[in-house]
């Protein structure tokens, strides 16, 4: 964990360390702190599927402050559909979908 911690520092764009490092991290409770790492990684990789990690970090944590904890795992989704293209933006669409359902916003998701 101090190498992972250190490495992310030094290159803080190292996606593999970084989801490495975040792994650890929700293993340990560190929910917050690997949400970070994860949406850090997310940026600039511009990956969908770390996107929906991120979003379903958010989403099994949803029995603690449950509104605010849908309003991430929404927020996540939506950065994924930022800047996608072609495929790509139909998996992040698609994305967005399943967490407004998970989340219970059926109407939203109609659109």
């Amino acid at each position: 964990e101090e190498f992972l911690s250190s490495f992310t520092k030094k290159h803080p764009q190292h996606t593999a360390a970084l989801g490495q490092l975040a792994a650890l991290w929700i293993d340990q409770g560190r929910t917050d702190q690997a949400a970070d790492l994860l949406a850090r990684s997310a940026k600039s990789s511009h990956d969908i599927s770390v996107w929906a990690k991120l979003s379903a970090l958010w989403l099994q944590q949803l029995d603690s402050a449950p509104l605010q904890r849908a309003e991430r795992a929404l927020a996540a989704a939506r950065s994924a559909v930022a800047g996608a293209r072609g495929t790509d933006r139909v998996r992040a669409e698609l994305l967005v979908a399943r967490v407004q359902i998970e989340v219970g916003q059926l109407e939203e998701c109609k659109t």
